[in-house]
């Protein structure tokens, strides 16, 4: 019976890839260098953790400190990115110079400082002065509002017309109803009416 040689090529592959990681863990030093032919060290990663183990791939357990990225934590941050994990956008700052440099790690906006009203390394945190003013704003405005509805509700009270009250609309009164023996043409009806009151006067008269 022939070999089945998809399990032959498969076999083989998993012994090739089992002795270079043999070979891998025996040549590098633990604690020292990783990777391939052991080259990267360890000292060279970024890891939040300090104590972070480094096994054949010099991975950090618990992330890299802020300005790094990748699973050994030796890539800095994209460009217009910095912060920890990368995330915060240089843009979204508020520099007082336009041409402000994105240090990676802290997004420090540089001697000029922020603009005003924000403060903070990366000048993204509100300062208490531009709450204050935020609050002021709203304030006035509400006041503003406030007085215009007295100030129209004093010129108008003398001459404007009450205000128009909406409701339901009329509906018309329901027809009457006729009884079934008094319904007929309103002709028939008078000349009912007339008979009646004929032989009323000349019963009387007689």
């Amino acid at each position: 019976m022939a070999p089945d040689w998809t399990y032959v090529i498969l076999l083989v592959w998993i012994l090739m890839f089992t002795s270079k990681l043999t070979f891998t863990q025996a040549a590098c030093e633990l604690g020292v260098n990783y990777g391939t032919q052991c080259k990267k060290l360890c000292t060279d990663r970024h890891c939040s953790d300090r104590t972070s183990s480094c096994g054949i791939y010099g991975s950090c357990n618990g992330g890299c400190l802020a300005g790094w990225r990748g699973h050994d934590c030796t890539k800095e941050c994209w460009t217009n990115f910095y912060g920890q994990t990368c995330r915060k956008y240089c843009s979204g700052r508020h520099c007082a110079s336009p041409s402000a440099g994105c240090n990676a790690k802290t997004g420090d906006c540089g001697a000029e400082g922020c603009l005003p009203g924000w403060k903070g390394v990366d000048c993204t945190q509100e300062s208490v002065v531009r709450t204050f003013l935020h609050k002021s704003v709203e304030l006035d405005q509400t006041i503003a509002e406030s007085m215009s509805f007295i100030n129209v509700h004093r010129l108008c009270q003398p001459k404007c017309s009450p205000p128009v009250t909406t409701g339901p609309p009329s509906q018309s009164p329901p027809p009457a109803i006729i009884a079934p023996e008094l319904q007929g043409s309103s002709a028939e009806l008078d000349k009912e009416y007339i008979g009646d009151t004929s032989s009323n006067q000349d019963g009387s008269a007689s």
